[in-house]
C-alpha cells in the first residue's frame, strides 16, 4: 500500500463526503508514512495546511469547521503525523472556533485542544492565559457534553504542560467553581462525575 503508485486513489478518498471515511484513511496514511515517508509526509503536510486554512475561513459553516477540527483531532492522535504538526500549534490555536459558536462545534474544539496538549507539552505554556478562562467558561456550561469535554482538555493540559498548581493561584475562582460542580454531578452521568473526579486529581 505505501508503493507510489498505490498512494494516489488513498489521497484521492480523503476528499470523500463522508467524514468516516476521510478519518480512517488518514490513520491509515499515517501508519504508512512510518514505511515510506518521503512520498507521504508532504502531501499530508498540505492537507493539514489546508484544515487550518478550512478553520480560519469557513466563516459560518459551522458543519466544514467540527469536519476540519475532527480531522486535526486524527492527526494529533496518530503519533507519526505529530511531527507535522509541531510546526503549526501557533496557527492550530489560533485557528480554533472558541468563541460564539455551536455547542458541538465548542466541544470538538475543546476536545482538539485537549490533544494539543499532548502533544505539544510544554510548548503550549506562552498561550495558557489565553486558554484557560474559554474552558473554565465552559465548565460552568449547563450542557454535560461541553461541561465533560471541558474537565478532560483542562486536566490533559495540566499533565501536559505541568501547570497544575497554578491555576489555582491564576484562577481563584476556579477551586469555588469545583465545588460547586461536585454537587451538581449527583445525577449527572458517571462520564461527567468521573471526569470531574480526574481532571482535580491531576
Amino acid at each position: 500500500l505505501c508503493q507510489l503508485n498505490l498512494l494516489p486513489p488513498l489521497f484521492l478518498v480523503l476528499e470523500d463526503e463522508a467524514l468516516a471515511v476521510r478519518a480512517c484513511v488518514l490513520q491509515l496514511l499515517g501508519r504508512l508514512s512510518r514505511l515510506n515517508p518521503a512520498p507521504i509526509l508532504p502531501s499530508l503536510r498540505r492537507v493539514l495546511m489546508d484544515l487550518i486554512i478550512e478553520l480560519r475561513c469557513g466563516g459560518d459553516n459551522d458543519g466544514s469547521r467540527e469536519a476540519a477540527t475532527k480531522l486535526i483531532i486524527v492527526f494529533l492522535r496518530v503519533e507519526a503525523l505529530q511531527r507535522l504538526v509541531r510546526p503549526f500549534i501557533s496557527s492550530i490555536i489560533d485557528a480554533l472556533p472558541l468563541v460564539n459558536v455551536a455547542p458541538r462545534l465548542m466541544s470538538v474544539s475543546l476536545e482538539a485542544l485537549g490533544e494539543l496538549a499532548n502533544v505539544a507539552h510544554s510548548s503550549l505554556n506562552p498561550w495558557l492565559r489565553q486558554l484557560v478562562p474559554h474552558i473554565l467558561e465552559n465548565i460552568q456550561d449547563q450542557n454535560s457534553s461541553k461541561q465533560r469535554v471541558s474537565l478532560s482538555t483542562l486536566g490533559k493540559i495540566a499533565f501536559g504542560t505541568g501547570y497544575v498548581v497554578s491555576p489555582y493561584l491564576d484562577y481563584p475562582q476556579l477551586l469555588h467553581q469545583a465545588a460547586e460542580i461536585l454537587p451538581t454531578t449527583k445525577r449527572a452521568p458517571w462520564d461527567l462525575r468521573r471526569e470531574v473526579f480526574r481532571t482535580f486529581g491531576v
